[in-house]
């Protein structure tokens, strides 16, 4: 609508304009007009730019008025696998860039400093470790004090971030136990929602097995990137999964807009 007012005033002024040119030598009708090396009357040419630029300006606005609000969610987190590169006491101890035990003191320290951040933690392992090996007082209740304040979570909480295509079910309900246990005993929490942001897959019966387990939603990371991209389109990243399982139990399905560790676009490591 707006393109054709536009228009449509556009063809107005034009019009207006050659009948002055054609009666400007009238001079009985019209006193002479100040005309542009061009032809064009200057009042007119100066008329018809202001009011252009005004309803260009009022265009804008009104498609900023209009435009849909996007809510983007920076969630701060650190993926800490169990065994890669190093081994486990390598991993936590620090070994080149890798050092688990520094992250969790340097979150406290962020986390002081910035009182707006806030951070989500996934697997146990290290955690306990750390928890239980950590002498300094002050810096454990300040961190007791981040987390009921609700600027520190735990997503997950399984002892680790495992495997769906190759793990036993037997093992990955052990491994999720001991992480939950020991949560409830220490901090009493129980995680509800799942943060699979890293195996290469995802399977239909750790889906079933996290909503068994009182999952409300699960996050994924990996996958197909063409499949990726088509449901960026379709607008599918979020979704209802309903395993395959005669218990017929559901779960929300959440994709990242990107994988977790692609710096500077969607998501942050």
């Amino acid at each position: 609508d707006i393109l054709t007012f536009i228009e449509n005033h556009m063809q107005k002024q034009n019009f207006e304009i050659e009948k002055a040119k054609s009666s400007r030598f009238d001079k009985q009708k019209y006193a002479p007009l100040e005309t542009s090396e061009e032809g064009t009357p200057r009042s007119y040419g100066r008329y018809i730019l202001i009011t252009s630029f005004v309803i260009l300006t009022l265009s804008l606005i009104i498609y900023l008025i209009t435009i849909p609000t996007i809510t983007v969610h920076v969630i701060i987190h650190s993926h800490m696998d169990l065994g890669w590169l190093y081994t486990y006491d390598e991993y936590y101890r620090g070994k080149d860039k890798y050092c688990a035990s520094c992250i969790y003191e340097n979150i406290v320290k962020m986390l002081d400093e910035h009182k707006e951040m806030t951070y989500t933690i996934s697997e146990i392992a290290y955690f306990e470790r750390w928890w239980n090996e950590k002498n300094n007082t002050s810096l454990k209740e300040k961190f007791l004090e981040q987390f009921k304040a609700g600027r520190i979570e735990f997503l997950n909480g399984g002892w680790a971030s495992n495997d769906e295509a190759c793990t036993y079910y037997e093992d990955i309900i052990d491994q999720f136990s001991l992480g939950h246990l020991w949560l409830e005993k220490h901090f009493g929490v129980y995680p509800h929602i799942g943060w699979q942001i890293d195996p290469f897959g995802h399977s239909s019966a750790h889906a079933s097995l996290m909503a068994q387990a009182g999952m409300t939603d699960l996050f994924l990371g990996r996958m197909d990137e063409q499949e990726r991209i088509s449901r960026r389109q379709e607008k599918a990243l979020d979704f209802i999964w309903k395993p395959f399982s005669p218990r017929k139990e559901n779960i929300n399905g959440h994709i990242l807009f990107t994988d977790y560790f692609e710096i500077g676009r969607a998501s942050c490591r």
